[in-house]
């Protein structure tokens, strides 16, 4: 009975160890093939067919009293206070030019 519960072992192993290489070997081969061929891209059709729809009822809702008379200059003085503290705003189309001649007062090198 010993006998028989060791060579059923032994070939169990024998053959699990095959299994077990052949794998781990298609699994290193795969890797390396991944590393120098690249991930194929959809095309730009394809991609925006794959894209799920937009809700455009919850998109962009503007705050209650946003767009109201009093706060028509609100903006306006962000952005002239944003100038005075050294910090251009982003969106305005001069802000490049004032930030290089702040620096070149301040003599600064960019």
């Amino acid at each position: 009975m010993a006998g028989f519960l060791w060579r059923t072992l032994v070939i169990l192993h024998r053959y699990l160890g095959i299994a077990v290489g052949l794998l781990m070997l298609t699994w290193f081969l795969s890797g390396i093939v991944m590393m120098y061929v690249g991930f194929p891209q959809p095309l730009g059709a394809e991609r925006v067919l794959s894209l799920p729809n937009i809700n455009w009822q919850a998109c962009c809702h503007v705050a209650d009293g946003a767009l109201s008379e009093g706060s028509a200059n609100g903006p306006r003085r962000n952005r002239d206070a944003s100038r005075r503290s050294g910090v251009a705003p982003s969106a305005s189309p001069d802000a490049g030019a004032d930030d290089q001649s702040r620096r070149r007062e301040r003599g600064e090198h960019s």
